[in-house]
């Protein structure tokens, strides 16, 4: 009789290309929503740089300065602090006006009442928002004095600096984004189940996937030991560098050695 050979356990997925997808801030959770859609025989290296992720995570050992266990404390920056200031106070006596109302209403009263409600909102309250954020961006100073909030060495901050941020921000429609960005933000809306830093989880254990995670040691909007108590929980899962003296824009304030040490952990 001719024997058959056993059948062979399937090979691992071998990687047809490579990207590496960069996130600052508030914008990582998009970063990794893109790695998690990304097909699973892609290498992908994702950099998180000072991530501001919303959610709960495990106990990890904190000094005595830092936030309770279990916790996430999340700081804004100076321009996102501005607008929070200003549509949170509005939006929350909208919101809880708007809930009085449509739910008083029967079925197709109550359609009718929440699309009066939705331009209202955009007419009374988008409209002045706007007004005032093309004011404020269209000022060098504004961004100035926000770089100097958010750098670990505020004397470094340049005239060029500032301009590099003002002139994208004038460009039409801007404001728009930041509105919506914000008001996502500030009411803590996550789609995803469990939180930002279960989506964390899930990129981590993702075939051909690593993450590494840059914090400046100065950053006064994103606490550095956010970040050291991901790395703590995560361990050898990913790749944790922190940058000396270093603030929230490690990547504008020292450009070369931002540079420097994600190329040596990335192609290393």
């Amino acid at each position: 009789p001719v024997e058959q050979a056993a059948p062979s356990e399937p090979s691992p997925v071998t990687p047809v290309k490579t990207v590496a997808l960069f996130g600052h801030s508030m914008g990582c959770a998009a970063t990794l929503r893109m790695a998690l859609s990304l097909p699973r025989d892609i290498q992908k290296v994702v950099v998180l740089v000072a991530p501001a992720l919303l959610g709960s995570a495990p106990p990890v050992s904190l000094d005595k300065n830092s936030s309770p266990p279990g916790t996430t404390r999340i700081v804004t920056s100076s321009l996102s602090t501005l607008t929070t200031n200003i549509i949170n106070g509005i939006q929350t006596k909208v919101n809880n006006a708007v809930t009085a109302i449509v739910e008083q209403q029967p079925g197709k009263i109550r359609r009718w009442t929440s699309l009066f409600i939705t331009l209202l909102r955009k007419v009374i309250l988008d409209s002045p928002l706007k007004f005032i954020l093309k004011r404020l961006v269209a000022r060098s100073n504004f961004w100035f004095k926000g770089l100097q909030l958010a750098w670990g060495n505020p004397d470094l901050v340049t005239e060029s600096d500032a301009l590099r941020f003002q002139w994208p921000s004038i460009g039409l429609g801007w404001e728009n984004g930041l509105l919506a960005f914000t008001r996502s933000r500030i009411s803590s809306v996550c789609t995803y189940v469990g939180g930002e830093l279960k989506l964390l989880d899930d990129v981590v254990e993702l075939p051909n996937t690593s993450v590494v995670i840059v914090h400046g040691s100065e950053d006064p909007v994103i606490p550095v030991r956010i970040s050291q108590n991901i790395a703590q929980r995560l361990k050898s899962s990913i790749t944790y560098i922190e940058l000396e003296d270093q603030g929230h824009d490690p990547f504008e304030e020292g450009i070369e050695v931002f540079v420097k040490r994600v190329t040596e952990t990335v192609c290393c």
